[in-house]
């Protein structure tokens, strides 16, 4: 009998792990997903190289977030909030930051990508996280005098979401009541379908890319625009509200609580948002009761103003901040 039972313990060995033995590696599931490496050291080998690739790649798609470049200036009585065109680099807005802290004004700059929107209400989720890194998720931290200054229709998109954000928190009046003003950089317009086909199209594929490949994009675009554009006049007959959720100039035109004092920067060389639209929706901005300034720069390009008419519009900008009119 005890020859049977060392038998079976040479074939069966016991579960008892050898102390000279290395005990299994805890790995996190999210450390796999991202493609790194445990803590201690452990390699994990991986049947499928280039698939785990492609899951690290969509995980950290899924949770990459746009920056938000904060920039205080210690004294200032400002903060302006800049919202980018569609396609904006941060080394492009940093230069309307750059003119801001060289005349001691504080500021916030941040561009909603185009790579996450499908629909307008994709703005939302976007402008919250601005408000609640920028003044606190309770909305009590805003020792500034607030201004915006938005770019093209994607920073009015985005000013829209977020001043929509606000509608019903305890903190609503009081935060509007510190914004003195708004500053339009070639916006806001009613834009037609090719006209957002084109802004896109080139926010997304701009030179040196193929115009092969830009003008294939714009054409899909336009057909969508104009599909959309189609189907959202057919659910007006029904639905009231149907265009100012779809569209940002449509929105504004509806809030009735925009800022106090506008201030609109645009040209008649804007092929994106024409400056005859531009002009119509400040004209209905005065008949509300509104301050509105508007300077026409001649020759300057859709969001182009600052690179043609340097000086003259950051004395602009800054006057106007600094109310100096």
């Amino acid at each position: 009998m005890l020859l049977l039972q060392k038998a079976c313990q040479q074939q069966h060995p016991s579960p008892t792990m050898p102390t000279n033995a290395v005990e299994p590696v805890p790995v996190d599931a999210d450390q796999v997903l991202m493609n790194e490496a445990p803590t201690n050291g452990q390699r994990i080998e991986d049947d499928d190289p280039a698939g785990c690739q492609k899951s690290a790649k969509k995980a950290r798609a899924q949770k990459w977030q746009p920056p938000i470049r904060e920039s205080y200036i210690e004294g200032s009585k400002s903060l302006v909030i800049l919202f980018g065109w569609a396609g904006c680099r941060d080394r492009y807005l940093r230069k309307y930051s750059e003119f801001y802290e060289s005349s001691g004004i504080s500021n916030v700059r941040f561009t909603a990508p185009i790579s996450h929107i499908r629909h307008f209400a994709d703005y939302r989720p976007l402008a919250q996280r601005v408000f609640d890194q920028v003044f606190g998720k309770e909305g009590d931290n805003w020792p500034h005098d607030v201004y915006f200054h938005v770019f093209s229709m994607n920073g009015c998109s985005t000013f829209c979401a977020l001043w929509d954000a606000l509608k019903g928190t305890h903190y609503e009046a009081a935060f509007k009541q510190r914004v003195q003003g708004i500053i339009f950089d070639s916006s806001p317009a009613n834009v037609s379908p090719n006209q957002s086909a084109r802004a896109i199209s080139f926010a997304g594929f701009p030179p040196p890319t193929s115009s092969v490949v830009r003008e294939s994009v714009k054409g899909l675009l336009l057909t969508y625009f104009s599909v959309q554009r189609a189907r959202i006049w057919v659910q007006s007959m029904w639905d009231e509200g149907v265009y100012e959720r779809n569209f940002a100039y449509y929105r504004m035109l509806a809030i009735d609580d925009l800022p106090q004092r506008q201030c609109y920067l645009y040209g008649p060389g804007d092929e994106i948002c024409t400056h005859s639209s531009i002009e119509e929706f400040a004209e209905t901005q005065r008949e509300a009761g509104k301050q509105t300034t508007l300077h026409c720069f001649p020759d300057s390009a859709h969001c182009q103003h600052m690179r043609t008419h340097t000086e003259e519009y950051q004395r602009l900008c800054v006057s106007f901040i600094n109310d100096e009119e």
